[in-house]
């Protein structure tokens, strides 16, 4: 399947070890930039919300943390070069 010219951007949400699959597969195999995904594994496969999260959740985890601090510091860049 062809993705359409320019910078596509995907938003992905569902069953956790499927998001991250379809993420890799649009990072890696795709060429997609990290900063066009956003991504959301809402549930496990046979897993509660009591059970610990595993490495790749925290992993995923650690990486959205970062991404989103990335941003609040670019915002207060932005304006505080406008202010």
């Amino acid at each position: 399947m062809l993705l359409p010219a320019g910078t596509p951007f995907a938003w992905v949400a569902g069953e956790a070890s499927a998001v991250r699959t379809l993420r890799r597969h649009l990072l890696e195999e795709r060429g997609v930039p990290k900063a066009s995904v956003e991504f959301s594994g809402y549930w496990r496969h046979r897993f509660t919300q009591d059970d610990a999260p595993t490495a790749e959740d925290l992993a995923d985890a650690r990486e959205k943390l970062a991404q989103a601090q990335a941003q609040a510091q670019a915002d207060a860049t932005t304006r505080a070069q406008a202010g």
